[in-house]
């Protein structure tokens, strides 16, 4: 069989071959210093408004009030009234991703860029409106559990609109739908009470739906969630595009690498350089 040739590289033809071809270079580099001047000014200015939402925690009610629950437990069929429920962070996304925070949103005020208070859904700004809830992030933090809400827009007043209504939205909607069931209840026994002469309800009866509708009241407090915001988002004053220098480094590097293989490949500089 016959041998097998070695081929080796000859780096000093090589570094001769860049300095004698250093236009080619020097222009290539430059081209990508354009370049990547253009870029950074081409970029869109975005900001990112944050807020912060403490962790919800469940509660039992105070001593002094143990033993008016022990006892208003007796006319209600042994209900407890702790509240130990406790909304899945991980829920929060799937509230504003639905068509009534949209609907929410868009009928909200806002501080235009002129510094006017005008509806959200007043303001222009490239199909926003149809992809705003993409540009808001709730995610949570592992090392607290501190709930993130996040919006990221070219305005930073109206991101931090945004992001604030969004915090008020969710707290606005998990406390609805908490205490929902017992201030249905609550009206229903109301009701009864008011038309409980004309019906005739015995004493005992009244007493009762009184006892129930104190029950009750105390259940809608019990049931209102513990959710405070920790931060309302600040209007950001700086925005996200990176620095210049982290988009001037890689198109230099890529035009620098451009002009080595045009160099090469110009009167087959590249066949120099095997032995």
């Amino acid at each position: 069989m016959p041998e097998e040739k070695e081929i080796t590289i000859d780096f000093v033809k090589f570094f001769k071959i860049l300095i004698s071809e250093k236009k080619i270079l020097g222009l290539s580099v430059f081209i990508s210093l354009v370049l990547s001047v253009f870029y950074f000014y081409g970029i869109k200015t975005e900001y990112t408004a944050t807020g912060k939402i403490l962790p919800e925690v469940a509660h039992k009610p105070i001593n002094g009030l143990g033993g008016l629950f022990e006892l208003l437990k007796k006319y209600s069929g042994n209900v407890d009234l702790y509240n130990t429920e406790i909304t899945p962070q991980n829920l929060y996304v799937e509230i504003i991703n639905t068509k009534s925070f949209y609907n929410y949103l868009t009928t909200r005020n806002i501080i235009s860029i002129n510094k006017k208070i005008i509806k959200f859904k007043d303001y222009h700004e490239s199909n926003l409106l149809e992809n705003i809830q993409k540009r808001i992030q709730i995610t949570v933090e592992k090392k607290n559990s501190i709930v993130l809400v996040s919006v990221n827009l070219s305005n930073p007043i109206i991101a931090a609109n945004i992001a604030n209504c969004t915090i008020d939205y969710i707290i606005s909607y998990i406390t609805k739908y908490r205490t929902e069931k017992a201030r249905q209840e609550l009206f229903f026994i109301e009701e009864l009470l008011k038309n409980s002469k004309k019906e005739n309800f015995s004493k005992e009866i009244q007493n009762n739906l009184l006892a129930s509708i104190i029950q009750m009241k105390i259940k809608i407090q019990e049931d209102t969630p513990n959710i405070q915001v920790l931060e309302y988002a600040p209007i950001p004053a700086i925005n996200n595009n990176p620095p210049l220098y982290k988009i001037i480094i890689p198109f230099i590097s890529l035009g620098l690498l451009v002009g080595i293989i045009l160099v090469l490949f110009i009167n087959s500089n590249y066949k120099k350089l095997i032995n």
